[in-house]
C-alpha cells in the first residue's frame, strides 16, 4: 500500500518539514488559548467551540497538545487537497506537485500553521468536499457526516458553507431521475442537515451543562456601537461595560477597524448573564428597527472591508509571537522567523496585521465564478459551480454574522476558490496537451 501511494507520503513529509516543524507547536490567538485553559479546568462555555474542546480533552490529557493538532491538520489539508484534485480529474503525476504547491502557498500555509477554529473548519470543509466528489459509499457518507458536524461545531458561521455541501451531496447521490424532484430534495438537505446538526449540538450542550454565555452578543455590541456612533445617540445599554462608553469613544471606534475597536483599551465583555444578554439583544432589535438604513450601511462597510474591497483585511497571518500571554513561543524561533518572513512577502507593506492582494477575497470570489462559467461554457462541467456556491454563501453569511473584521473569517472561502482555480487550469491543460502534440 505504501508503495502504491509513495508520492502522497512524500507530500506529507515535505509539508510537515516545511510547515509543521518550523512553527511547532503552532501559532494561535486568544480563542485557542482560552480553549486550552478550559480543558485544564474541565469546564467549557458556548463561545469557544465546546464540542471541539470536549473532543480534544482526552487527547490533551494524554499529552497531545497544540503541536499534535497542528501536525494532524497539516496532513488533513494536504491529503484533502490531493483527493479533491484527483476527483476533479488532475492526473496522478500532477496532483502531488500541485498539492504541495497549494499547501505552501501563503494563504494555505498561514492556515496550516495556525492552531485555531478557522483552520479546523477549513479541514472539515475540504474533507466534506472530497467526500462529495467521491462515489457514494458507506465510508463516504459516514466521513461526510463527521466532517459536516465538525465543521459546524468549529465555527458558528460554518453552517452556511456546509449547507451548500449538504445540498451538493444530495444532488450527486440521490437516485432521483426528475430534475425538479432532485432540486427540491437538495434544497431540503441544505436546510435540514445543518439545522439538525445545530439542534443536536445545542442538546449536547444542555446535557453536558456547557456554560451558556451567548456568543452572538459580540455581533449585537458591534452593531450597536456602529449605529450609535453614526446617529450620535447612545444606544448601548449601560450594563454592557462599567464604566459606560462615552459618545466620543463610540464615534472614534469602528467594527471595520481593529485599531479602534477596543475603545481605548476597554471592550464589552463577551461573557454576559442571561439578563444582560436579553437587554443587549432588545436594544439591538430596537436600534435596527429604528435605523434600518444606518444598520445596513454599517454592515455593508464591514462586509466590503471583510472581502478586501474597501481596504486591506486585518491580520493576514499570525507572526511567531502575537504579543498575548496565551500565545506559544516557537520551539525553533529562527525557523519560525523565516516562515514569518515568507508570509510577509504577501502582506501589505510586509506587515502581518494587514493583508495584501492574495488576501482580498473579492477577486478570488470573482475568479471562482469566472472559472465556473468558463468550465460550463466550454466543457459543460457543472462541478465548479458548486465551488462558486460554497464560496459565495460562506462570504455572504458574514454580512449578517461577522462581529468585526478579520481575515480568518474569509480565509476558507479564498482557499476553496484557489483550489477550484488550480484544478480547472490543470485539468484543462492536461486535456489540451494531446491536441497540441498532434498539431490540432
Amino acid at each position: 500500500m505504501l508503495r502504491a501511494h509513495w508520492r502522497w507520503l512524500v507530500v506529507c513529509v515535505v509539508v510537515l518539514l516545511l510547515a509543521w516543524l518550523p512553527n511547532y507547536p503552532g501559532r494561535w490567538n486568544t480563542d485557542t488559548g482560552v480553549m486550552i485553559e478550559q480543558m485544564q479546568a474541565g469546564r467549557y462555555d458556548d463561545i469557544w467551540s465546546p464540542f471541539i474542546t470536549w473532543l480534544w480533552q482526552p487527547f490533551f490529557d494524554l499529552g497531545m497538545g497544540a503541536g499534535w493538532v497542528m501536525a494532524l491538520q497539516v496532513v488533513v489539508i494536504a491529503l484533502s487537497i490531493g483527493v479533491i484534485l484527483r476527483r476533479l480529474g488532475v492526473s496522478g503525476r500532477w496532483a502531488p506537485w500541485l498539492t504541495t504547491a497549494l499547501c505552501l502557498s501563503p494563504v494555505f500555509y498561514a492556515s496550516a500553521i495556525s492552531v485555531m477554529r478557522d483552520t479546523w473548519f477549513l479541514c472539515s470543509l475540504l474533507v466534506a468536499i472530497g467526500c462529495v466528489l467521491s462515489p457514494r459509499s458507506r465510508r463516504s457518507v459516514v466521513l461526510l457526516v463527521v466532517a459536516v458536524v465538525l465543521g459546524i461545531a468549529s465555527r458558528q458561521n460554518g453552517s452556511a458553507a456546509m449547507a451548500v455541501v449538504s445540498a451538493w451531496a444530495v444532488w450527486r447521490w440521490a437516485p432521483l431521475p426528475r430534475l425538479r424532484t432532485r432540486s427540491l430534495v437538495a434544497a431540503a438537505g441544505a436546510v435540514l442537515v445543518p439545522l439538525s446538526v445545530v439542534l443536536a449540538l445545542t442538546m449536547w450542550e444542555v446535557v453536558l451543562d456547557v456554560d451558556q454565555e451567548h456568543p452572538e452578543t459580540a455581533v449585537f455590541v458591534g452593531d450597536l456601537d456602529e449605529i450609535s456612533g453614526r446617529v450620535g445617540q447612545m444606544l448601548l445599554p449601560e450594563s454592557i461595560v462599567d464604566p459606560p462608553f462615552t459618545m466620543a469613544e463610540l464615534q472614534a471606534s469602528s467594527i471595520y477597524d481593529l485599531e479602534t475597536l477596543w475603545f481605548g483599551g476597554r471592550r464589552a465583555s463577551l461573557r454576559q448573564t442571561d439578563e444582560v444578554h436579553a437587554e443587549i439583544s432588545a436594544a439591538w432589535r430596537a436600534a435596527v428597527r429604528e435605523y434600518p438604513v444606518v444598520y445596513l450601511h454599517g454592515r455593508w462597510k464591514l462586509f466590503t472591508r471583510q472581502i478586501g474591497w474597501s481596504g486591506p483585511p486585518a491580520i493576514a497571518y499570525f507572526p511567531e509571537e502575537i504579543g498575548t500571554t496565551r500565545s506559544p513561543v516557537p520551539a525553533f524561533r529562527g525557523a519560525a522567523a523565516h516562515a514569518s518572513t515568507y508570509l510577509s512577502w504577501f502582506a501589505d507593506d510586509g506587515y502581518w496585521r494587514w493583508g495584501g492582494w492574495v488576501h482580498r477575497a473579492w477577486w478570488w470570489w470573482a475568479a471562482v465564478w469566472g472559472v465556473a462559467v468558463w468550465q460550463w461554457q466550454w466543457f459543460r462541467r457543472r462541478t465548479y459551480a458548486a465551488f462558486a456556491a460554497i464560496v459565495s454563501v460562506h462570504l455572504l453569511a458574514l454580512f449578517v454574522v461577522a462581529p468585526h473584521m478579520q481575515f480568518r473569517f474569509v480565509e476558507g472561502g479564498i482557499e476553496v476558490a484557489q483550489l477550484a482555480l488550480v484544478a480547472a487550469l490543470a485539468v484543462t491543460w492536461q486535456r489540451r496537451r494531446p491536441r497540441i502534440a498532434s498539431g490540432e
